[in-house]
């Protein structure tokens, strides 16, 4: 799972929770604390959505240092060797 394999990469990738659906963000930062998650919260604007080509909440979007997407899912991704995969491949660890 995400939560299990983040903090091994939390020093080498920028990894945020971004709503879209219209959460306040304090309302974010109390989920946050209630399912006790290592990772930022933010609040992104509308564009972001269209920008990035998401159009259900829980879709993953990975980008890297250039700015080039490499990685999208618009599911959930629970397997933790996914996780681990992606991270290093952004972290070139």
């Amino acid at each position: 799972m995400l939560k299990d394999v983040y903090p091994e990469y939390q020093d080498s990738v920028d990894f945020y929770v971004v709503d879209i659906v219209g959460e306040s963000l304090s309302e974010l930062v109390k989920f946050k604390e209630e399912q006790n998650y290592p990772w930022p919260m933010a609040k992104a604007p509308a564009s972001l959505g269209p920008d990035y080509n998401i159009r259900q909440t829980s879709s993953k979007v990975a980008i890297d240092g250039n700015g080039l997407i490499v990685f999208s899912k618009s599911y959930s991704v629970e397997a933790g060797d996914t996780w681990r995969q992606l991270f290093q491949e952004l972290s070139g660890v």
